[in-house]
């Protein structure tokens, strides 16, 4: 697994040196950008919910700097769940949950909404999505 433009960069090297993508090495990418839907194969990526991460550090700033201050509560577009054709959308489900996709794969993720502190540090995590494409199945 690598971020989506390293996996970008493992398709041409693959393609290259007649690796073929995913009969001979499935292939994962990180963060679901908009080309991993348009790449051949399309690429298998965890989806990371990027504009509730913004939402999320905006929240924490404005707490910082005036912790009564009460910030109404939206869902951002991503967490409302998309797909397009060809691809499977596997939802985190409580703390190291685990989900099956079709083919009966275990998918691990974390997911919470509520900030936590770790060696003084605030820790948030947000859930993700896998999203199942060609990259990772064999047709």
């Amino acid at each position: 697994m690598a971020n989506d433009q390293m996996a970008y960069g493992f398709l041409e090297v693959a393609e290259e040196q007649g690796i073929q993508i995913p009969q001979d090495v499935a292939l994962v990418g990180f963060d679901d950008n908009l080309v991993s839907s348009h790449v051949r194969p399309p690429l298998t990526t965890v989806r990371q919910p990027f504009s509730q991460m913004g939402a999320k550090a905006i929240e924490l700033l404005l707490k910082m700097v005036d912790p009564d201050h009460v910030l109404p509560r939206t869902r951002a577009a991503e967490d409302e769940g998309h797909s397009e054709a060809g691809a499977r959308m596997i939802p985190a489900a409580g703390p190291l949950a685990a989900a099956a996709d079709g083919a009966g794969h275990q998918l691990r993720m974390r997911e919470s909404s509520a900030p936590y502190r770790l060696d003084g540090a605030i820790h948030i995590q947000l859930d993700t999505s896998l999203v199942v494409r060609a990259s990772s199945v064999p047709a």
